[in-house]
């Protein structure tokens, strides 16, 4: 009898238990305490403000509410919640990761945390207070749109999938995100570390990449009138930026692709002040700027095979912060400049490389009443493929190494070209110098025969000439001079022999030739005096001269060779530069599999594949993995910005 007696006590005070907890079929966990669930239960409405434990079973509500109290996970079973959840001064955790199913919106207040859970949520995501992510276990799926208010602290580094819209009035911390919505909208200032562009998404407020830095993906970015978006990602998606006073800018420290059709303004940057590797950003198809392009620092962008066009022109369509190291790359590609008006100037900053000895700037005047249009075509070295020089060696003509094919309908119009010293080949005589033309059929010279004007920075030279045309066809143009200098310089060479650089000349004929003297440097701009090698004086017969040089003390060193007539006169050589093998960091090429490969280098760097037309298709950084497999098939190489990788080969099948 006592035995039913307290089974009887023990019933009744479990159903008052439960009496009290449940009501109404609704759930509440009081304050302070911890309540476990094993098994499958089905209520209107859970509120927990204790402890809820949940070790098995599934658990459905229609809402759910987490209100100062703390939900554990130790199974991966599935929490289905209908409608709502709200979580104030909240957390998740658990050793499992649950899988939370919202089938309505969520709103974080306060203080909240989750540290392991997959959560799917079919309506909005709104954070009014504090949401961190601690820990990167389950995916994150937002249905509908995500506004953050206060801030969202994404420490675990977690992706956060959204289909909607993004709403940032807050702040975000190392946001990771990956948008699939079909045509959605950015909105606020958006801060992430990555940000993977899957669906089609407009940005009308302002998103910066930083950090991590990945802005890649399948879908469209589109920059909205007045929106800013900054980057310092090696790449992006598909990026539309035509929209009045939209800007775009980039900034990078190494090598960057652009995918953009049209930009509104355009700026370019780095965060470092090393001259000595500025930055490049590299098209992938043609573009045009329709206001600015704007050169922060030293930075260039390489037009590689594309073309760069500017429907209109201003003063103020290109600024360079750094004159001497940025500008445009001209490469293979074509610069396009349209409808410039009576007595309108462009200056175009073009460069061979990124040297500042690759400084060739061109400039024209339209002098016509009639609006017109120029084009700028690829620089070719032409000294050592045409008959005007006669058959003889590059380093033997009264050149310069560069030369421009200009397209206009302009039939009166003046035309500046800048060029570095070091691109004055041997026999070129700068006091006495003139345009030259080719018209299809030959070469002609016009314009009067002049010295060439010292710009502003060292050892540039420009020459200047009003070329007037009846048919109002432009041609390709050069400069040349008529004088010869006191040596027959046949030849000027450096080369490496891994323990050092071996010098040798020739002359063909010396003229009161009293001794030579070597410059050398070690960043091409700033040269001192390193050898004397006595000359011959005055004779017709051919001298050879060498000289070994032993102190590599830089991965790349300058030469420059001077020659002192008897009566003080000075000729001075192009410059050379040799890359020193002893001194070059070596980098490792590793195949993962078939379609991965990883660049090992001690220090960390940008790395970048080219096809074989030697236009790059992607970056990456070095002692990381990437993955090749969406290449089409073909042969690629790749490439360390500093170290060598002697194989650098990759076949995709």
């Amino acid at each position: 009898m006592q035995l039913i007696k307290y089974f009887i006590l023990i019933i009744v005070y479990c159903l008052l238990r439960n009496n009290a907890l449940a009501q109404n079929n609704i759930l509440t966990i009081p304050d302070d305490t911890i309540y476990e669930y094993s098994s499958d239960i089905d209520y209107d409405e859970i509120i927990v403000k204790g402890t809820l434990r949940h070790t098995n079973g599934t658990i459905t509500c229609n809402t759910l509410t987490i209100d100062g109290g703390k939900w554990e996970s130790f199974t991966q079973k599935t929490i289905t919640v209908n409608s709502n959840f709200s979580a104030t001064n909240a957390t998740i955790a658990g050793s499992a990761t649950a899988t939370f199913n919202i089938g309505g919106n969520v709103i974080f207040n306060e203080e909240c945390k989750i540290d392991a859970c997959a959560l799917t949520v079919e309506g909005n995501m709104e954070i009014l207070g504090n949401l961190e992510l601690t820990a990167q276990l389950g995916v994150k799926r937002i249905m509908g749109n995500m506004v953050i208010s206060g801030t969202l602290n994404n420490s675990a580094n977690d992706y956060i999938e959204i289909f909607g819209d993004v709403e940032c009035y807050g702040t975000i911390i190392t946001g990771n995100f990956r948008l699939f919505g079909s045509n959605n909208a950015l909105r606020g200032n958006i801060f992430v570390e990555t940000l993977y562009i899957e669906g089609k998404y407009t940005n009308y407020g302002i998103v910066t990449i930083d950090g991590e830095c990945r802005f890649t993906g399948n879908g469209t970015f589109i920059q909205a009138e007045g929106a800013l978006l900054v980057s310092n990602a090696p790449g992006m998606p598909k990026l539309i930026a035509s929209a009045q006073n939209n800007t775009v800018r980039l900034i990078r420290n190494g090598v960057i692709t652009i995918n953009c059709v049209e930009f509104y303004n355009l700026e370019c940057a780095t965060s470092t002040n090393q001259i000595a590797n500025p930055p490049i950003f590299s098209l992938v198809q043609n573009t045009a700027i329709a206001n600015s392009l704007k050169f922060e620092q030293q930075c260039f962008l390489n037009l590689q095979d594309f073309s760069l066009t500017f429907p209109q022109w201003s003063n103020n369509t290109i600024t360079q912060g750094n004159p001497k190291v940025s500008g445009i790359i001209l490469g293979n590609g074509i610069i396009k400049i349209e409808n410039i008006e009576q007595n309108q100037t462009v200056h175009i900053p073009l460069y061979h490389g990124k040297e500042f000895s690759d400084f060739a700037h061109i400039a024209f005047t339209n002098n016509d009443e009639e609006i017109t249009n120029f084009e700028v075509k690829r620089m070719r070295n032409f000294i050592t493929n045409n008959s005007l020089c006669n058959g003889r060696k590059i380093y033997d003509s009264p050149y310069i190494s560069a030369m421009y094919d200009i397209t206009s309908r302009s039939k009166n119009s003046t035309l500046d070209l800048y060029w570095h010293q070091q691109k004055e080949l041997t026999d070129f005589d700068r006091s006495n110098c003139h345009f030259i033309f080719f018209n299809t059929l030959q070469w002609e010279t016009f314009g009067e025969k002049t010295q060439a004007q010292q710009a502003t920075h060292e050892n540039i030279y420009f020459l200047t000439t009003n070329y007037a045309s009846s048919d109002s066809d432009f041609f390709t143009f050069g400069i040349k001079s008529e004088n010869f200098l006191p040596i027959g310089l046949t030849h000027f060479t450096v080369t490496n022999r891994i323990t050092h650089n071996e010098l040798t000349w020739e002359t063909a004929n010396e003229q009161a030739c009293d001794y030579f003297l070597i410059l050398k440097s070690v960043n091409g701009l700033d040269f001192s005096p390193y050898a004397h090698i006595a000359g011959n004086g005055t004779t017709s017969v051919t001298h050879k001269y060498s000289f070994c040089d032993k102190e590599l003390s830089a991965t790349i060193i300058y030469y420059q060779l001077e020659q002192y007539d008897y009566n003080g006169s000075v000729w001075k050589s192009n410059i050379i530069s040799v890359q020193n093998l002893k001194n070059q960091t070596i980098a490792q090429l590793i195949r993962k599999n078939q379609f991965q490969c990883e660049v090992q280098t001690e220090k960390n760097e940008n790395c970048f594949i080219s096809n074989c037309n030697g236009t790059i298709v992607a970056t990456f950084d070095s002692n990381t993995e990437f993955d090749f497999s969406h290449f089409t098939s073909g042969i690629y190489f790749v490439n360390a910005e500093h170290s060598k990788i002697s194989d650098n080969c990759i076949v995709v099948h």
